[in-house]
């Protein structure tokens, strides 16, 4: 009995450090696009402050990127709160894979703006897959906005997929900084958030990577990834086709 004791004690200590590092990272991260956000608002709205055109849509430009920065990191925690306390339903459909796709590029287009990036996708019309619409796109979200994340600026990032049976792969590959095999064995086994900055400074939380795996497996699905330093990575994943 004393030893049931001390195990669950040492696990509550493991849950409320993880809590505590969640709750600092989120906040952190938070901070950074709100941080941009009332900067470029305050130039903005300034009247003894003459803007030439081009400085006023590249204010513009980095404000709707904060927005959009935070904007998706609380739709991540809103996320990780529902799989957290188990009330996530998979809820499968017919969905359009290359509709899916091609709203996330739209939403991210900005992102690849500023970093002077080709973000392209190479699906054939109406891919069709059967998946939960909500998982899937969250999983373009975040591996999408990862790639651009970690691709220098002038970099490419292109989506495109195949077709096995049952099941339908999709990979998200860019021509970003890469990672050694044992960064990408680290990060694709890690249960804990890893926090790493992008190319531009860019942070995050590890969040949108936890989220993907746990969908992609709702799914049946698996998601793995290859990778070389300096030359790039490409994250695949699995969805099954319409029955």
């Amino acid at each position: 009995t004393h030893l049931m004791i001390q195990q669950q004690r040492r696990e509550l200590e493991r849950v409320n450090a993880a809590k505590d590092l969640f709750i600092a990272v989120i906040g952190h991260d938070l901070r950074n696009p709100f941080t941009a956000l009332l900067g470029f608002s305050e130039m903005l709205a300034d009247p003894t402050r003459e803007l030439a055109k081009a400085d006023r849509d590249r204010f513009a430009a980095m404000l709707r990127q904060s927005a959009l920065n935070a904007h998706n990191l609380l739709e991540n925690l809103l996320t990780w709160t529902t799989v957290s306390q188990g009330t996530m339903a998979y809820n499968p459909n017919n969905v359009d894979l290359t509709a899916a796709v091609a709203e996330t590029l739209d939403l991210l287009h900005y992102s690849a703006v500023l970093k002077e990036l080709n973000l392209e996708h190479q699906l054939t019309s109406n891919t069709i897959v059967q998946t939960d619409p909500f998982m899937l796109k969250t999983i373009l979200r975040n591996l999408i906005a990862n790639a651009i994340k970690f691709t220098p600026k002038g970099g490419s990032v292109t989506i495109d997929s195949i077709s096995q049976r049952d099941w339908m792969e999709v990979r998200v590959r860019d021509t970003g900084i890469g990672m050694s095999v044992d960064d990408l064995t680290r990060l694709m086994q890690s249960e804990t958030l890893l926090s790493e900055s992008g190319t531009e400074g860019e942070i995050g939380t590890g969040l949108g990577l936890f989220l993907c795996r746990k969908f992609v497996e709702y799914g049946g699905g698996r998601l793995w990834a290859e990778s070389l330093e300096d030359e790039g990575t490409v994250f695949h994943f699995t969805i099954s086709a319409p029955q």
